[in-house]
């Protein structure tokens, strides 16, 4: 097979720039069948971006915490574990669980846009979901966004969305600790029951 020429240096300095996808362009690939169920992926920021495999304690934690909130939330909320979140124009990801009021999503013609609480099980994606996801969850007025930290054994709230820094209110729960959901504050959850 021919080599193609080299195309950078040597006068060629012009950057080649991607293309960025929105909700909607997303959903048509998927609809048309070019992104498979299968393929594991989320849209970060109008980017297709492979989501990593789980790993047991990871899959452990979700398994724990789908339960958990279930049970806790389950009357007014639907508890959507992996499934898509439009967060403005360029933003699908699938967080490990939206809480979604009922009425959000029932009879909607599209994924949810808001969610009253967000949740991401973190071990080998802890960078992307401090930052990346942070980002996104707080610039879409998200209200409350919580990282189970499985590498560290606590879990971090983060609350008071912000469009530039994500959130400007993060503590720290360590297992033996409690915690309670801004739109729930009478449901008092064990964090050790997270993990």
């Amino acid at each position: 097979m021919p080599r193609l020429p080299c195309l950078s240096g040597a006068g060629y300095t012009e950057r080649m720039t991607l293309k960025k996808w929105t909700c909607a362009e997303y959903q048509r690939l998927a609809d048309l069948g070019i992104l498979q169920p299968h393929d594991k992926l989320e849209l970060i920021e109008g980017d297709i971006v492979e989501m990593s495999p789980q790993n047991l304690p990871t899959a452990m934690s979700v398994t724990h915490a789908t339960s958990i909130l279930v049970y806790a939330y389950s009357l007014t909320h639907y508890v959507r574990v992996q499934l898509p979140l439009n967060v403005g124009m360029n933003s699908q990801p699938e967080p490990d669980f939206a809480v979604v009021l009922k009425g959000v999503v029932d009879g909607a013609s599209t994924h949810p846009q808001t969610a009253d609480l967000v949740v991401e099980v973190s071990e080998s994606s802890l960078a992307f979901d401090r930052r990346e996801k942070m980002l996104i969850y707080g610039a879409g007025g998200l209200p409350e966004y919580w990282i189970i930290n499985v590498i560290d054994g606590v879990l971090e709230v983060h609350r008071d969305p912000d469009s530039k820094i994500g959130y400007r209110s993060r503590q720290f729960y360590k297992k033996e600790d409690h915690v309670t959901a801004l739109f729930a504050p009478e449901v008092q959850i064990s964090v050790a029951t997270l993990f």
